[in-house]
């Protein structure tokens, strides 16, 4: 997701100065608005639709901007930038620095909309599972039971190759002196 995302940081006709720095700064951005997506499932509409008329049309003009920005040749660097707007007001109704009654039901029911559908339906982002942390702690295990068991059997060859190959993944077997072996990705 971090290099889709990185990708669609600039215009599908422009150079992509593709970098160590680019890609973290990336992962960061991805991740800022993977976090607001989160908090907007959290927030529910309990205002008493009186909105502030300026409130409500900076909120519009974002929505408004993604579709625009898609609509002037796939502009996804734009719609990111929108994007990235409406998840400031996010935050800011989550973290109730902005009163949700600010904008009208029908506005904030586009703003969902809007901004989950062009996250996942439209730039095809998704949340990065957790649970994939999980089936490689238990795969990674399953080799360092591989590797105890050949080193009891003094294959030393096949221990090596075990540690060697998970170290070239950059996972790291740390030996201890209590008989375990424990991992560390690099």
């Amino acid at each position: 997701m971090t290099v889709r995302f990185f990708i669609l940081q600039a215009h599908y006709g422009s150079v992509v100065d593709f970098s160590n720095k680019g890609l973290q700064a990336a992962e960061k951005a991805y991740k800022r608005l993977m976090q607001a997506m989160e908090l907007l499932g959290s927030i529910s509409y309990d205002g008493s639709d009186n909105p502030d008329e300026a409130t409500e049309k900076m909120v519009k003009d974002q929505i408004d901007a993604c579709y625009a920005s898609m609509s002037d040749d796939f502009n996804t660097a734009t719609t990111l930038a929108a994007l990235f707007k409406m998840a400031e007001f996010i935050n800011k109704f989550y973290h109730k620095q902005l009163a949700i009654d600010l904008i009208s039901k029908a506005t904030f029911d586009e703003l969902v909309y809007t901004f989950t559908s062009f996250i996942t339906e439209v730039l095809g982002l998704r949340a990065e599972a957790e649970g994939n942390d999980d089936r490689v702690s238990d795969l990674v295990g399953l080799l360092i039971d591989l590797r105890k068991t050949a080193r009891e059997n003094k294959d030393y060859a096949t221990s090596d190759q075990i540690r060697d190959q998970l170290s070239a993944m950059g996972i790291q077997l740390k030996d201890e002196k209590s008989g375990e072996t424990s991992f560390s990705l690099a």
